[in-house]
């Protein structure tokens, strides 16, 4: 059963149209990113789903009652919906467990539900410190808990983790998610960061130019992206001319596997850094190490092959553990690549 559903949604200001026909649906219970860049439509798009905005046509359904359609405008604040915003906007002069019970009619403020919900997102025993004394990542907790104590049909989170440091960040988003589904919240999470959309989301929808061009579970978007565009957006992307020639597909760096079949033609294919070894130069395509960026975690290494007929390919690829000492090494692909056609790179 769907939480949410946004059929052929558009919104204009002024001459410029900015969501062009948005189609989304989120299932009870999922946590869903909405993914793209500055200025793809992804904030208007909360905002009509929130209410803040009317859409010039489409509908949104939210909890199987539609609040936004033809002749029908249900106000925000009785579309069981609770917004988390970029900074939290805690109320500075009211207590945690105040902030919390602020959605919560009168009778039920004093009830053990403030209790359950502070518990929910790590924050026990906070109820009576006033929002200047906590951190950035525990503000943001409680916006949350705040959200969800009127238990809304959807929660919908506007890029809630930006303004907290790197090393904060993925903890923060690490709890949030956990409380969300302890709750059983039906999400949606507007972000522009691809790592915290892959490894926060259930649903991932990749928003561009005011339509959702791609949806499906993280791991379906970034192996299978529906063009060049969408998988460069989600994650580094080695992107390579080819050719299919009797379902085998022919690049500089050799024939490789694909993740689909392919009729014969010209067009290019997309791999993962991660599918890009490197091995002993005596045992792949040699290639020369142009620049390496250490992450702690991982490396990433920047290397132009070598290839058959004097082609000379940049390569990026992931590597833990020692860096290549050598400026020569040898390359190697692991694992299908996704074909695209010539002329149906870009969607």
């Amino acid at each position: 059963m769907s939480a949410l559903t946004v059929k052929d949604v558009t919104k204009s200001f002024g001459a410029q149209p900015v969501l062009r026909g948005v189609d989304l649906e989120v299932a009870s219970g999922a946590l869903a990113a909405v993914l793209g860049p500055s200025g793809c439509g992804k904030t208007t798009l909360l905002r009509v789903v929130a209410g803040f905005e009317q859409p010039d046509s489409g509908s949104v359904t939210v909890g199987g009652r539609q609040v936004t359609g033809p002749g029908r405008a249900v106000a925000p604040e009785r579309r069981r919906v609770a917004v988390v915003p970029q900074e939290g906007a805690l109320f500075p002069h009211l207590t945690v467990a105040e902030n919390v019970a602020f959605g919560l009619p009168r009778r039920a403020r004093r009830g053990a539900r403030v209790g359950e919900l502070l518990e929910l997102v790590g924050l026990a025993g906070y109820g009576d410190r006033m929002p200047s004394q906590l951190s950035g990542g525990q503000q943001q907790r409680v916006a949350v808990a705040r959200a969800l104590a009127p238990a809304p049909d959807v929660v919908l989170l506007d890029e809630p983790f930006s303004a907290l440091d790197a090393a904060l960040r993925a903890a923060v988003r690490a709890d949030v998610r956990a409380a969300l589904h302890a709750a059983g919240a039906t999400a949606v999470l507007v972000t522009h960061d691809q790592e915290e959309a892959l490894s926060t989301a259930d649903v991932v929808a990749v928003m561009r130019d005011g339509v959702v061009v791609q949806s499906g579970l993280p791991q379906d978007v970034y192996r299978y992206p529906k063009d060049v565009d969408v998988a460069r957006f989600v994650g580094e992307a080695v992107v390579i001319p080819a050719t299919v020639r009797d379902g085998v597909v022919w690049t500089p760096l050799g024939h490789l596997p694909l993740t689909q079949t392919a009729a014969d033609g010209m067009g290019t294919v997309v791999l993962r850094p991660e599918q890009v070894h490197l091995v002993d130069p005596a045992d792949g395509l040699p290639a020369r190490v142009v620049d390496t960026y250490f992450y702690g975690h991982d490396a990433s290494v920047r290397l132009e092959v070598h290839c058959p007929g004097e082609v000379r390919l940049p390569v990026v690829c992931r590597t833990q553990g020692e860096l290549p000492e050598e400026q020569a090494v040898g390359v190697r692909i692991v694992g299908p690549v996704t074909w695209f056609p010539e002329g149906t790179a870009a969607a």
